[in-house]
């Protein structure tokens, strides 16, 4: 039987989990990340998860590589989570996420957006809570499909709208 969903709390990586192609929604969320440890994701490995519709790496770090070549090339991804990943900022090949409707980058350290993510279409959700924003850009407001917009605990002044 091959599992469609895997949810678990190890203390590092489970890189042999990789190996599932048939896998819709993958969450690893490391047991001891909240303590200072963290573990940074090897590349190759989420390549041959081309199927995943949902992706939790809470407490991994990504780099710019494997977010901008791997993760970016997921592109039936729905709901992406890259809380407390170390990630400063977000690639322009976001854009190849057109299915994306929820994100989620709490505790990172982006301090602004490309142009291209104003361009996701289907995008519902969004959650930068304690990156290094000092301004909400401006065209977040044009996205029509935008219903729930998360800024809390930036270095955000209310004034500064860009």
């Amino acid at each position: 039987m091959v599992k469609r969903k895997i949810w678990i709390e190890p203390f590092e990586i489970p890189y042999e989990i990789f190996e599932n192609e048939e896998l819709k929604e993958l969450s690893i969320t490391l047991s001891e990340f909240d303590l200072g440890s963290h573990e940074v994701l090897k590349p190759g490995y989420l390549q041959k998860l081309t199927k995943l519709k949902k992706l939790d790496l809470t407490g991994i770090w990504i780099s710019d590589d494997i977010f901008r070549e791997e993760i970016c090339n997921l592109i039936h991804l729905e709901d992406l989570t890259l809380m407390y990943s170390n990630i400063d900022h977000i690639p322009d090949e976001i854009i190849k996420l057109k299915k994306l409707k929820k994100m989620c980058f709490r505790a990172n350290n982006i301090k602004e957006l490309p142009v291209s993510f104003f361009k996701l279409p289907r995008l519902t959700e969004i959650n930068f809570i304690n990156n290094k924003f000092e301004r909400i850009p401006k065209p977040l407001f044009e996205m029509k499909t935008l219903e729930d917009i998360s800024f809390r605990w930036n270095l955000i002044n209310s004034k500064k709208i860009k």
